[in-house]
């Protein structure tokens, strides 16, 4: 099994650049294996668990693209291109708050590019009449979802999100 990188080490990584829809998008990476699109607002520190960009680091090769707190409209876009820049043919995109729906947009849009999407909304787990996790395995055609809100805790989240993205867990 590999060292997990922590999220504070993941910070030292250097950043890379791509070119992406004529400007030059920033990104670091991380560990080996299928690759996983991190989609979090950079300056958003509780987007996510502290611990889910080491978790995923350890078990795929991560990917996190710089991206400010306030998504662009044409933000799915901008993630197409930045896909397109690093010649990934296929990625799971695991996406945070703001980022849930351009992220959710990007899928339905290239099903064939995208192998799983995980979205972790934001906000108050009471603005939702869903208890707990979704998933759903579509057909062929379509990409598997994974809905987990931000309330759940880290201890579950983690290997849920891990097993899901490694397709080891049914519908």
């Amino acid at each position: 099994m590999q060292n997990p990188v922590s999220s504070a080490a993941l910070s030292l990584y250097p950043w890379s650049e791509v070119r992406a829809n004529d400007r030059v998008m920033r990104y670091r990476r991380s560990g080996t294996g299928a690759a996983v699109l991190l989609v979090a607002p950079c300056d958003d520190g509780d987007a996510l668990w502290a611990d889910l960009p080491a978790y995923l680091s350890s078990r795929f090769r991560l990917i996190v693209p710089e991206i400010r707190s306030c998504p662009r409209p044409d933000e799915s876009v901008v993630l197409q291109c930045f896909l397109e820049g690093l010649g990934t043919p296929r990625v799971a995109i695991v996406a945070a708050n703001e980022l849930c729906m351009p992220s959710l947009e990007l899928a339905l849009r290239n099903p064939d590019q995208i192998s799983h999407l995980v979205l972790v909304p934001g906000g108050e787990s009471d603005g939702s009449t869903v208890d707990g996790t979704l998933m759903t395995s579509a057909p062929l055609e379509s990409v598997p979802l994974l809905i987990v809100p931000r309330s759940v805790a880290g201890n579950e989240a983690l290997p849920l999100i891990g097993r899901f993205l490694a397709g080891t867990m049914s519908s």
